[in-house]
């Protein structure tokens, strides 16, 4: 004999078959359910930012120099301590001693090193015959393990540039620095999960929050005096053709102060009017329609924020109908 199960106020009873007509029987839809389960709650934060390699070492070379050999190029591998470039002492200490000199004079000498004297060139100056002293070429090395990602100076050239002469960038591992306007910082905190996006990534990349930088930065955009954070990402999936420096834009899910009902994202209907509701088990063990307002989703869950409570019992099932009683078929495991 086949027994419905109808829930009514005392709880679950059970319906003989024999007392109801077999097509009767047959007609009842069928249905799981499930309870909204209390999760903590989270909060979207749009920003923008960059991908940045995992480690970055820049040499600079703060006084004028005369370069003697440039001995790596872009693309090069290279290990920390290796020698990326040496600078000509003689060359360098002429033009330390004799600031004057033209880079003529300078030209001279790289072209005639054996031929063009430092005295001679010194004598030319304004300044006469002076004593330069003269060293071993001294060596810029890497600090790091890494790719060459720029290099801004030549062999026997004379370098004078505040920026970075070479650029070492370990690749092996990529992070994103977020830049999270004033207004939305409050509520991130390390651990929380980041989803980037941006043009030449291939689909989206999940990350986690790693710090947040004690001190923000001003920008100026549009001649409005923007406030940001730079917030510090570790990349949790894989890069998906990102390189340091793409521009991208992300979405940090940081954890509301208040906890959340979730049900399965089945359990959420929508009518022609896109509004949306669910399907609940009343005390009588018929079948109700009740509006519902949903929140943030994940990828097997959907947030309510008003319509249910945590006692409710949602239906999961198809051709369900208002008033009308309803076969169960068990709890819904997804």
């Amino acid at each position: 004999m086949h027994r419905i199960l109808v829930l009514t106020a005392g709880g679950l009873l059970a319906v003989g078959a024999a007392l109801l007509p077999t097509a009767y029987y047959q007609n009842i839809p069928t249905a799981r359910y499930v309870t909204a389960s209390t999760q903590p709650g989270t909060e979207s934060v749009s920003c923008s930012g960059q991908i940045l390699a995992f480690d970055r070492a820049e040499t600079y070379i703060t006084s004028p120099v005369v370069t003697e050999d440039v001995l790596v190029e872009v693309g090069d591998q290279v290990a920390a301590g290796q020698v990326l470039c040496t600078v000509d002492l003689p060359a360098t200490g002429l033009l330390m001693t004799s600031p004057e000199l033209t880079s003529d004079f300078l030209k001279s000498y790289l072209e005639n090193p054996e031929t063009s004297s430092l005295e001679s060139l010194l004598s030319a100056s304004s300044l006469g015959e002076q004593s330069v002293q003269l060293a071993a070429a001294p060596e810029y090395a890497s600090a790091i393990n890494g790719t060459v990602t720029a290099v801004n100076l030549q062999s026997d050239s004379l370098y004078n540039s505040p920026q970075a002469a070479i650029v070492v960038e370990d690749l092996s591992e990529l992070r994103a620095e977020l830049y999270v306007p004033q207004a939305g910082v409050a509520g991130i905190e390390p651990g929380d999960k980041v989803l980037i996006q941006g043009a030449g990534i291939t689909g989206e990349i999940s990350g986690e929050v790693v710090s947040i930088n004690p001190s923000a930065m001003q920008s100026l955009q549009n001649g409005t005096l923007q406030v940001l954070i730079p917030v510090q990402v570790r990349l949790t999936s894989d890069s998906k053709g990102a390189r340091p420096g793409y521009a991208v834009t992300a979405q940090i899910l940081s954890r509301s102060s208040t906890d959340g009902l979730f049900i399965p994202y089945q359990a959420v209907c929508q009518d022609e009017e896109n509004q949306e509701y669910v399907w609940l088990l009343s005390n009588t063990g018929a079948t109700v329609r009740q509006p519902v307002t949903t929140g943030e989703e994940t990828a097997e869950m959907t947030q309510i924020l008003s319509g249910i409570t945590a006692e409710d019992i949602v239906l999961i099932g198809e051709n369900l109908q208002s008033g009308q009683p309803v076969r169960l078929e068990g709890y819904y495991e997804g």
